[in-house]
């Protein structure tokens, strides 16, 4: 999916370490070591979605969903992990005051795995570190819905593999 980035949890390439939620508790993993998250907002036109190619991740989202109700009726409280930039955060402030955001779709790509970031330059590929919020970006997308789990609600993995800079 392409888009623009606008937002990233903490540094793109160092991530941000975890805590668990609502204390200030570090959250690890099964060596004992502090989990790192590392993602962004990617912000997509809502007028790219309507495309069956660029919009494949919305219909991708919608059959994830429907693994987990056949009846095709997702419920309200199903973590979609996206926000309508067009819409009202929980304050009642507009999304779309937020740079990048207005007339989009902005999707939450997260992972507790470094993504790798890459740019083509004289029909090569290079590492790039040099990509910041702000930039247009391809990203490989690994979909996956999910059951609730503990005190979290059922939702979707929306996991980037690799971005490239576009």
């Amino acid at each position: 999916v392409q888009g623009r980035i606008v937002w990233g949890s903490g540094n793109l390439f160092e991530g941000k370490l975890q805590t668990i939620f609502g204390t200030q508790q570090p959250k690890l993993n099964q060596a004992g070591e502090q989990t790192k998250q590392y993602g962004f907002g990617l912000a997509v036109p809502k007028a790219e979605l309507a495309d069956p190619v660029r919009g494949a991740i919305w219909s991708t989202m919608h059959e994830q969903a429907y693994t987990l109700y056949p009846s095709r009726q997702i419920p309200p409280s199903f973590a979609m992990k996206y926000k309508d930039g067009d819409g009202v955060d929980d304050k009642g402030s507009p999304f779309s005051s937020r740079e990048g955001y207005a007339n989009c779709l902005v999707f939450a790509l997260t992972t507790n795995i470094p993504i790798r970031w890459f740019r083509w330059e004289n029909g090569n590929v290079q590492v790039a570190d040099g990509i910041k919020i702000g930039d247009y970006v391809e990203a490989q997308v690994m979909v996956k819905a999910h059951a609730a789990m503990g005190q979290g609600k059922a939702g979707l993995y929306l996991n980037p593999l690799a971005v490239r800079l576009v």
